[in-house]
């Protein structure tokens, strides 16, 4: 058995947002490695609707900045899986950042230009 393909199977990417470069990033990971990713935003899109390498996880309300983490926090609950936080735009980088000392202890968090080189990914 192929030790990347363990690895795989065992993360999930959660990536902030839902638009264009959001969904293409689901893409690119769903081809590399095979994983479906979460697109975590407020309101679902049509591109997600037709994304078939990314699901759609809702904020709640992420204007509400408490209630975003709250949500993120629930993906994070689950010990099957070792859930990365991916960042893809400025507004999500400082969404992260203003809440990095709760969310760090729940997820590895990179941004969508460093997720391939990663650690966990460099195996893959």
């Amino acid at each position: 058995m192929n030790p990347g393909n363990q690895i795989a199977e065992s993360v999930i990417p959660v990536i902030l947002g839902d638009g264009l470069s959001q969904n293409l990033l689901a893409l690119r990971i769903y081809l590399r490695l095979g994983i479906a990713s979460y697109l975590c935003s407020e309101k679902r899109s049509l591109l997600t609707l037709l994304n078939p390498a990314a699901k759609f996880y809702s904020l709640v309300s992420a204007s509400e900045e408490d209630i975003a983490c709250a949500s993120l926090f629930y993906l994070a609950e689950n010990r099957d899986y070792l859930p990365i936080l991916i960042t893809s735009s400025e507004e999500s980088e400082s969404f992260v950042k203003r809440h990095l000392p709760d969310l760090e202890p729940r997820f590895i968090i990179t941004n969508g230009k460093e997720f391939f080189t990663i650690k966990p990914m460099t195996l893959i």
